[in-house]
């Protein structure tokens, strides 16, 4: 395994990277939240776990900001003030996490036809957001977080990492793509109407999408960790860069997806409605309509 040497001046370009990417998802979050705001879907379930996810990116890009600028403010940041920027970054990174994982779950769901349980979507915040910040408490109280070796900021004791920041990732990256192939084998085994079909194309592609963001942004912090275990201190530049530039991406990568999965349910939705009008029936009830 090829190792670099990275020098100051790169970690210095590494850091603009991660500022631009950071900048984008905050443009995508806030853009996210005020479309929901604007739009007449308030009251569907999917648009609301979207918009509880953009939170969370929003709160995430900016504990990356004021991180960044703490740091060029106070070159090595005072302790407590880098431990609180790292238990908020944990705090919302996580709970993205799992609103990820609550929009497979309510995709699983809507394609089953089950109904919505309204104990289950408090179920989602306690979950969502208790979780994260029972995790970000214990790191802030518990000497978990330390200054990372030879850079301003904060990270987690070695130690802790797989339990507390990896192991989270990991388990609704898991979680996100057993629901998908559950999603695809509850349509196959199912026989539709064709309108139906494409109701449940636009399920998984949209399901799809979120998953793949998901895998883009943080599979790369996973490799470099896998590195970080084989060889310690092995510093593998490319990895680097696309770890710095992905990772604060989520959120504007949510915001195509939100956009382009958006316009394709409005383009079914419209379609369906047509066909119904014609054949003069009752609106045939899809796994979608009125769920998604």
């Amino acid at each position: 395994m090829y190792c670099w040497d990275v020098s100051t001046q790169e970690k210095d370009a590494l850091s603009i990277v991660n500022a631009i990417s950071t900048c984008l998802s905050f443009i995508g979050s806030l853009a996210t939240i005020i479309f929901f705001l604007r739009s007449r879907e308030k009251k569907q379930k999917m648009n609301q776990l979207i918009v509880f996810l953009a939170f969370a990116d929003l709160g995430a890009t900016i504990f990356i900001l004021v991180g960044q600028f703490a740091a060029k403010l106070y070159g090595e940041q005072p302790m407590f003030l880098c431990t609180a920027i790292r238990a908020g970054l944990q705090f919302f990174l996580v709970s993205s996490f799992f609103w990820t994982s609550c929009i497979a779950i309510h995709m699983y769901r809507a394609i089953n036809q089950k109904p919505q349980y309204k104990y289950l979507y408090i179920g989602f915040h306690v979950v969502s957001w208790g979780v994260p910040f029972a995790l970000a408490v214990a790191e802030a109280f518990f000497d978990i977080i330390v200054r990372a070796h030879d850079a301003p900021w904060c990270n987690l004791k070695g130690e802790y990492e797989w339990g507390l920041w990896l192991g989270p990732m990991i388990l609704s990256l898991l979680l996100n793509f057993v629901l998908f192939l559950m999603v695809l084998y509850s349509i196959r085994r199912k026989q539709s109407t064709s309108i139906q079909k494409r109701v449940e194309a636009v399920a998984i592609k949209r399901l799809s999408l979120y998953l793949l963001v998901f895998v883009l942004c943080w599979i790369w912090n996973v490799i470099d960790r896998i590195i970080t275990e084989i060889k310690p201190g092995c510093e593998v530049l490319p990895i680097w860069v696309l770890q710095d530039f992905f990772s604060p991406l989520q959120g504007f990568l949510n915001f195509i997806v939100y956009g382009l999965s958006g316009t394709m349910v409005k383009r079914t939705f419209i379609s369906y409605n047509e066909y119904s009008r014609r054949e003069s029936e009752q609106p045939l009830r899809t796994p979608v309509n009125g769920h998604l």
